[in-house]
């Protein structure tokens, strides 16, 4: 199976369902059926794991990034603006990747709980959700929407190094970025969900859930934009020390 030798994969397979089984028996003798029922009510579909496992990564690394903040290094003055501008592009890009992958989280999860608890609040609003795409939004858009979706976050990003973070005054890196958030949140009611066929304010066949969900992304955006764009403008600086014989001789000034 996948060139995986059966030496290998028939020990491992049967490890698995071993543990499986003992886990399962040990729940069920110490806690009960209502216990077995509720995780057999659990569905965990394969597209929540590819959401979820890239954004714990992201996250993961921003945490363990900033707890170098400690020891920033304050650039020089002639490539300040520069270096401003390129942290807050691929800050601003990760971001976007970021907030994504949390919406797809959260849409994964209500669609599970719509399956497994029918006729609820979650499965209207999918099935409405499912209908007025079909709808009213405008295939040829999506073309379009996608690589300009993260063209828009990079340049966010980069306004949001060059304009924004240092007019936020004292508030915290999470609070700037929120903060800031809120500018492209409102253009994108105004301009961008009346283009792709989801009303003003984004309330159309949706109703507002499309704005809620709006309204979370960018909230997800401003956040991680707030705590990884110091990382990457206040990143230590490597200076390359030349070690080997051609490049000591051609660091040395050429004397006459």
């Amino acid at each position: 199976v996948f060139d995986v030798p059966a030496r290998v994969f028939v020990p491992a397979m049967s490890v698995g369902a071993l543990l499986y089984i003992t886990v399962y028996t040990l729940l069920g003798f110490f806690l009960g059926q209502p216990v077995l029922d509720l995780l057999e009510q659990v569905h965990l579909p394969f597209g929540l794991f590819g959401s979820l496992i890239p954004l714990g990564l992201l996250v993961w690394w921003t945490l363990r990034a900033r707890q170098e903040l400690a020891r920033r290094v304050v650039p020089t003055a002639g490539s300040e603006r520069e270096q401003r501008f390129r942290a807050g592009a691929i800050a601003g890009g990760l971001a976007t990747i970021g907030s994504t992958l949390a919406l797809n989280v959260l849409i994964n999860l209500a669609g599970n709980i719509a399956f497994t608890a029918p006729d609820t609040i979650l499965e209207r609003t999918a099935a409405r959700l499912a209908f007025s795409a079909a709808r009213e939004v405008e295939p040829g858009w999506f073309f379009v929407a996608v690589p300009v979706y993260l063209g828009v976050g990079v340049l966010w990003g980069a306004g949001y190094a060059l304009w924004g973070e240092e007019r936020l005054g004292n508030l915290t890196d999470w609070q700037k970025g929120v903060l800031f958030a809120m500018l492209p949140f409102l253009i994108s009611l105004v301009f961008a969900m009346p283009l792709l066929g989801l009303g003003y304010f984004g309330v159309g066949a949706t109703g507002p859930v499309a704005a809620v969900g709006e309204l979370g992304r960018h909230v997800t955006y401003g956040l991680l934009l707030g705590l990884i764009y110091p990382v990457l403008r206040y990143r230590r600086q490597v200076r390359v020390i030349p070690h080997a014989e051609t490049e000591l001789a051609a660091d040395q000034p050429i004397t006459a």
